[in-house]
């Protein structure tokens, strides 16, 4: 079988942009295998005491070798939970001065490569902030639908900081004539972030058109299993 010139210099072309683009490819892959896919979800400028625990997650753990979190001048060594991709330790504070602190996550490859992400966080040894609401009772309107409290953060307003409110039903009942917020029928956490001093819960009320007297429920608020208040809402009927 006789093959032209012409067939044969564009099989060698090809060849060669083949070869070419295997070698361009190489780098890429191994880039690609060498990457450790370090990710940790922490929001920033959260309100700590004096310790905090971190959890971060290695995508390609198998090219770890090592995994460490950091603040200031000290350094703490992660360790694998049961599951492999998942790091956890618990870092202390104890003894810094109280401010805003950078905490840094480094991975470092088999191959050299390091990878890390950072986040600030404001330490308190002994947290000064408070919660209340603005009331120790309210009245809210039936025909309106929706119950508004709100919730005061005092004291020290750095940091991120959260709180959880639970409702109890009274002479009101939880799923019949009030749900704990406009969407379904679960109790929430509540966000203050840096600086921020107030917040709003807004409950759902049924307007069931049958002519009632006064109802109540009760609105507890708790962080660390420490109820910090309580207010009373009192259902007016209007019909």
């Amino acid at each position: 079988m006789i093959v032209s010139k012409n067939i044969q210099k564009k099989l060698i072309s090809f060849l060669l942009v083949v070869t070419l683009l295997s070698m361009g490819l190489l780098p890429i892959r191994a880039h690609a295998e060498e990457e450790l896919g370090l990710s940790w979800f922490e929001v920033d400028n959260l309100a700590v005491g004096p310790t905090l625990d971190v959890i971060a997650h290695i995508r390609n753990d198998r090219n770890l070798d090592q995994l460490t979190v950091n603040v200031e001048d000290r350094s703490f060594p992660m360790q694998s939970d049961y599951w492999g991709h998942h790091f956890e330790k618990e870092i202390s504070f104890t003894g810094l001065e109280s401010g805003y602190k950078k905490v840094t996550v480094r991975a470092t490859s088999t191959s050299g490569v390091t990878e890390e992400i950072s986040r600030t966080v404001y330490y308190e040894p002994k947290p000064t902030y408070t919660f209340e609401f603005e009331t120790l009772a309210q009245m809210v309107i039936e025909e309106s639908g929706i119950a508004t409290v709100k919730v005061i953060r005092k004291g020290n307003s750095h940091g991120t900081v959260y709180a959880w409110y639970f409702t109890h039903s009274r002479s009101a009942e939880k799923g019949i004539d009030f749900f704990p917020n406009l969407h379904d029928s679960q109790d929430q956490k509540i966000i203050f972030k840096d600086g921020e001093t107030s917040q709003t819960i807004k409950m759902r009320l049924t307007d069931d058109s049958i002519p009632e007297g006064l109802e109540n429920f009760r609105v507890d608020l708790t962080r660390n299993n420490k109820t910090y208040a309580t207010t009373n809402v009192i259902i007016r009927d209007q019909d």
